[in-house]
């Protein structure tokens, strides 16, 4: 016997079902059969849902995966073809360059090289000119410099001698002709002319030297103080020493 709710098998002699509450009241076993029938064939149909979904999904996904094989199949082909027309192109260019033999090669390296060679011995020349130019210009300018650097009372032998006292020893280690030389020097500054030939020539060769006065008509009295003072302690110093 079975409740004509929900079809569960009941006890013999039960009023009421035991699963779902109904009131029992009597049903024949066809009857209840078709309903556990019915009840138990419901939950067949998500089943068969759940499995044509499935179907479908799968079906989408291999489509995806051709899709996906197709494009990289077909990016392939187009590298592999651009990669040919490239290398094509490159040794199109390379043809048609102009080909040189070996003999027309070795021609163009050597006057290359001759060229190189001619520029580099043109310039060592151009700076060999210029530095000797430079190197001359410095000795020159060396030159003056010391010329300007030197006073011209170094040519004097005693370049105090018309402004200051001198001593003994001012005049220490002259010999014989360095007081003679000495003693004329305060002549020569006045511009006094010497018969000898030396002593002249010797006053010539100083910057500082101007001949105008003849010798014998030169006047001692054109000495100041300090010059005579100098003149008469030199010859002092020439009879101690026995110059004279």
């Amino acid at each position: 016997m079975f409740c004509t709710q929900c079809g569960t098998e009941l006890r013999p002699g039960i009023k009421f079902c035991t699963q779902c509450g109904t009131e029992v009241k009597g049903t024949n076993t066809e009857t209840s059969q078709k309903i556990k029938e019915g009840i138990s064939g419901s939950p067949q149909e998500p089943v068969q849902m759940r499995q044509k979904n499935s179907s479908g999904g799968r079906v989408f996904v291999t489509a995806g995966i051709l899709v996906v094989l197709f494009l990289v199949a077909f990016g392939g082909i187009f590298w592999v073809i651009q990669g040919k027309e490239q290398k094509a192109s490159m040794l199109s260019r390379r043809d048609s360059a102009p080909k040189l033999e070996t003999g027309e090669t070795t021609t163009l390296v050597e006057e290359h090289t001759k060229q190189i060679t001619a520029a580099e011995e043109q310039t060592s020349s151009v700076f060999a000119e210029e530095k000797a130019l430079t190197e001359e210009a410095l000795s020159e300018e060396s030159e003056e410099i010391i010329s300007e650097s030197v006073p011209k009372q170094s040519e004097y032998l005693l370049p105090d001698s018309d402004h200051k006292f001198l001593t003994k020893e001012d005049l220490n280690g002259f010999d014989t002709e360095m007081c003679r030389i000495a003693r004329n020097e305060l002549y020569a500054r006045h511009g006094r002319k010497f018969s000898d030939i030396e002593l002249q020539a010797y006053f010539d060769r100083c910057s500082w030297y101007e001949g105008t006065i003849e010798g014998d008509i030169f006047q001692e009295s054109i000495l100041n103080e300090y010059e005579i003072a100098n003149r008469d302690l030199i010859v002092a110093y020439e009879k101690e020493m026995g110059y004279r």
